[in-house]
């Protein structure tokens, strides 16, 4: 894993060579074949998002199992300042489609890091845009098999999907670590 760090508009990481091409093989395999349609925000569609779970697929959950290891937690909490040793492991395979996007928001606190990796090829065009302020753009993270982007509690990264960006289909893995009273816990990785 490559991990490059920016501090504008606000501390942000773009990471790249996440995974092997055998795990990328894996997550193909898993991705949901429907997709979600996403117009606005991602959480009107809860019930058909697709998250990786202890009933998931062995060959899956050991794809995913070094999220969870105190390895990665350590590279996480080290980069960002933020302590993800103890957070709840949440990962969730997208398949978004053509026409799909996302108004620009800041995370909720609760999500101690949110991390995007892009699984399939695509337009560059297709990445999250990034913003310096509600109205102006930074840069948009390209949408670039296994790279992806990093942000974390410690800091207001507005960030979205641009409106008419997206015309195909979109394959991503959203990784969380969260903490606090999480009532959705048939969506996390386990529940140590």
């Amino acid at each position: 894993m490559n991990i490059n760090k920016y501090e504008q508009p606000t501390e942000w990481f773009h990471i790249t060579d996440v995974f092997s091409n055998t795990e990328l093989a894996i997550i193909d395999k898993f991705i949901p074949n429907s997709s979600l349609e996403i117009k606005g925000k991602r959480s009107h569609n809860t019930v058909n998002r697709t998250f990786v779970t202890i009933d998931s697929p062995i060959q899956l959950l050991q794809v995913f199992d070094k999220f969870n290891e105190w390895q990665m937690r350590k590279v996480f909490s080290e980069i960002t300042g933020v302590d993800c040793y103890e957070g709840k492991l949440r990962i969730e395979l997208v398949n978004d489609n053509a026409g799909t996007h996302l108004e620009k928001h800041v995370d909720i606190k609760e999500k101690l890091i949110t991390f995007q990796i892009y699984i399939n090829e695509g337009n560059l065009d297709w990445g999250t845009t990034i913003y310096k302020d509600w109205e102006n753009e930074h840069a948009t993270v390209p949408f670039i098999r296994n790279s992806g982007w990093l942000t974390h509690k410690n800091v207001d990264t507005i960030h979205g999907i641009k409106e008419n960006s997206v015309t195909g289909q979109r394959h991503s893995v959203l990784i969380n670590y969260i903490e606090g009273n999480w009532n959705d816990t048939d969506q996390l990785f386990n529940l140590k």
